[in-house]
């Protein structure tokens, strides 16, 4: 990632959009800059945490509590309508202009991703902006760059299957090991892909929601055999699901459910029928179908696996390939470690926004409104957020990475 190093004069710290946290911690900044080194550093992370934690405690718990719905928000554009016809034109503009950000730096990408609209968590953004942007800098740092890179560009998986990326798959390779209970905060991702991370073309998507709206249309219809003999096969090939009968199916468990499956279907279709007018039809997506979220264990992921307490819309899909063939699967990936509770929500906030990982525009799986689901975060003990930022300042790469951003700042 190529970062302009151009230093501001120390007035300008001042006057700048951080204001807010503009205090006696900026100068240790700039010595931090002049002479680094590992104690000073870790002093100037404790500082900000310590500074700062209360302050971020009180904006997560107010942030959870802003966005948690009474339902699964609608998944509709809320800007005016500008972009509901053309899902994919404004995924494209959009992905552009991530890519565009972070070629020139990490605070230039946080300010691309919070000015993204029509998201469903774009309440808490526009409402928190200003306040959370440094903090939000400072958490893209802890990410490892290689991994931040193809986040943003939508193409992870296929740069994890690359051999020559020895740095990134042993960093990613190693975040994936461990106990399954022992307690740890972090942010993942789910991208359908291939065994070396390339997407399904359009005329594949097509086809499996085809399989799709037969399978949702039997929800509540007992009668109807069609249906029935379809959801069978697609509920019990993963895990030992044992179907139902008399209209009930495994991935769609009520009417919420059902409106908003083929609400995503309807706005997968709108992206990829663009596909056909570019003659991609039979290529790859150009941006791969993911989903983000926050998890406390390794458990998690290996339930997502199974297809338990996980998202059914990603769930559906991944049977119904693996009903075709199985070529096509639900992979899994962690984004990064969080090292103090605040992480996950803004974590899943802001990486959400950096995958457009969202349903909103058929870019992805994630149909409800990221960070809210974190609570559990807070009731970590001090030795876990401890021993996660002990990692993060072994590594070879962050201390480069913020080097560069603060002395921009």
């Amino acid at each position: 990632m190529d970062i302009d190093t151009e230093n501001q004069p120390a007035e300008q710290l001042r006057e700048s959009r951080y204001y807010l946290y503009y205090s006696e911690f900026d100068d240790a900044f700039k010595e931090m800059i002049n002479n680094f080194d590992q104690v000073a550093f870790e002093a100037i992370i404790n500082s900000i945490l310590e500074k700062f934690g209360e302050e971020l405690e009180a904006m997560t718990k107010q942030a959870i509590a802003e966005l948690r719905p009474g339902r699964n928000l609608p998944m509709v554009d809320t800007n005016g309508g500008e972009y509901a016809d053309n899902p994919r034109m404004i995924l494209d503009a959009y992905s552009k202009r991530l890519i565009e950000a972070h070629s020139k730096g990490l605070r230039e990408l946080v300010d691309a991703a919070l000015d993204l609209k029509g998201l469903p968590c774009d309440k808490w953004v526009d409402g928190n902006i200003e306040v959370m942007k440094l903090e939000l800098l400072f958490m893209s740092a802890c990410i490892h760059p290689d991994v931040l890179k193809h986040l943003v560009q939508g193409d992870l998986p296929k740069a994890y299957s690359d051999p020559l990326m020895t740095s990134m798959r042993a960093h990613m390779i190693s975040m994936m090991e461990g106990n399954k209970r022992e307690k740890r905060i972090f942010i993942h991702i789910h991208y359908l892909v291939n065994a070396v991370g390339v997407s399904p073309s359009p005329s594949q998507l097509e086809h499996v929601l085809n399989i799709a709206n037969i399978y949702i249309r039997g929800f509540g219809k007992p009668n109807d055999h069609a249906s029935y003999q379809i959801s069978k096969k697609i509920d019990e090939v993963i895990g030992n699901h044992k179907a139902e009968p008399d209209g009930k199916r495994r991935y769609v468990k009520g009417d919420t459910q059902y409106k908003v499956m083929n609400e995503w279907a309807s706005l997968v279709r709108g992206r990829i029928e663009f596909d056909k007018l570019k003659n991609r039809w039979d290529k790859p997506l150009t941006r791969l179908i993911s989903e983000v979220g926050f998890a406390s264990s390794l458990q998690p992921l290996d339930q997502h696996r199974k297809h338990v307490s996980s998202n059914y819309i990603m769930n559906l899909i991944e049977a119904i390939f693996a009903t075709e063939g199985g070529i096509y699967k639900n992979h899994q990936y962690i984004i990064f470690d969080c090292i103090e509770p605040s992480h996950g929500t803004f974590g899943e906030i802001l990486c959400s926004r950096h995958a457009q990982a969202y349903s909103t525009h058929g870019g992805g799986f994630s149909h409800f409104v990221a960070g809210v689901s974190v609570a559990n975060s807070y009731k970590h003990e001090e030795q876990n957020w401890s021993l996660a930022k002990e990692d993060l300042l072994k590594s070879s790469w962050f201390k480069p990475s913020i080097r560069k951003e603060t002395m921009k700042l």
